[in-house]
């Protein structure tokens, strides 16, 4: 991606910021450099919360939640809205959508990305796996 198409997508996300302030559940199995510095950008919109095992629990920079099955509690903060939306990030994607499935009882659904051409065209994309 081009300076000038970066420079569009972080005015773009600055805008929808001020509309309000998501608060996202990020599935997380260990700490993970990469991640979290990108993690830490991410703040600058969104409220993170990291869901993921007791390997988490010394990460201070975030709200951490800890549990067994973390992919199970993902899926139950979004499905309780305790958050606005999730990110299944490192934990195992089946397992969380099968704990959706299982605790809305939704049959269907469907999965949008939105996605920005550095040119500034925006579509919608879907996953078939």
């Amino acid at each position: 991606m081009t300076s000038q198409g970066n420079e569009n997508l972080a005015l773009r996300a600055a805008e929808l910021c001020r509309l309000g302030r998501p608060h996202i559940g990020f599935g997380l199995k260990e700490w993970n450099s990469e991640i979290m510095a990108s993690l830490r950008l991410s703040k600058t919109y969104a409220d993170i919360t990291l869901v993921g095992p007791e390997t988490i629990k010394n990460i201070h920079d975030f709200e951490t939640v800890c549990a067994e099955e973390p992919e199970r509690k993902l899926a139950a903060m979004l499905a309780c809205n305790h958050v606005e939306g999730i990110v299944r990030g490192t934990i195992d994607c089946f397992k969380t959508y099968e704990a959706y499935r299982d605790l809305t009882g939704e049959s269907s659904e469907l999965i949008l990305n939105l996605l920005e051409t550095p040119q500034g065209h925006q579509f919608f994309i879907s996953p078939m796996s």
